[in-house]
């Protein structure tokens, strides 16, 4: 309940919050690459040791990634506490960033 009522409040204080971050991901041998195709802006995203990070000037977001399985779509609500790889849900972690 209170992750719910959280994840409200940021829909309201964050403007990136009703955007889908989507792309394509490719996993294989240990190596990952990601190429979005949404249009969401103030969100900056990377991938590092096998987490996909998210970032906005209020807020942070980290996924565990596939490290194998080929091509997948990926998609993230910002705000949501699911991504999903394909027809894989990962839960996220999120947090409020220090300059926020």
């Amino acid at each position: 309940m209170i992750i719910q009522l959280l994840l409200l409040a940021l829909a309201f204080i964050e403007p990136a919050a009703k955007c889908r971050v989507t792309g394509d991901f490719y996993a294989s041998g240990g190596e990952v690459a990601f190429q979005r195709i949404d249009q969401c802006e103030g969100i900056d995203v990377d991938t590092k040791n096998g987490v996909m990070l998210m970032h906005s000037t209020k807020w942070w977001v980290a996924i565990p990634t596939p490290m194998s399985g080929g091509h997948q779509q990926f998609s993230y609500l910002w705000g949501s506490t699911v991504a999903t790889f394909g027809s894989d849900t990962m839960d996220v972690a999120w947090g409020r960033t220090i300059k926020g």
